[in-house]
């Protein structure tokens, strides 16, 4: 079986529209991954971004 490595991607928009991309912590479960973004998630944000997004993904991969 092959497994799968989920990461928490952080994608910050400024108001210019270039974005900035990170990667924040990679889990073994996709469930992981989302409890930490929940987490995070209620945080407020700060800076100066247009837009803040936090995506579990499989490492090196995209959501269909």
């Amino acid at each position: 079986m092959i497994e799968v490595i989920w990461t928490l991607i952080l994608t910050a928009c400024m108001n210019d529209s270039s974005c900035h991309f990170q990667e924040v912590k990679e889990f073994k479960t996709k469930n992981a991954c989302i409890e930490l973004k929940e987490e995070i998630l209620s945080i407020p944000a700060d800076g100066p971004w247009k837009t803040i997004d936090y995506n579990c993904l499989p490492k090196g991969g995209m959501e269909a």
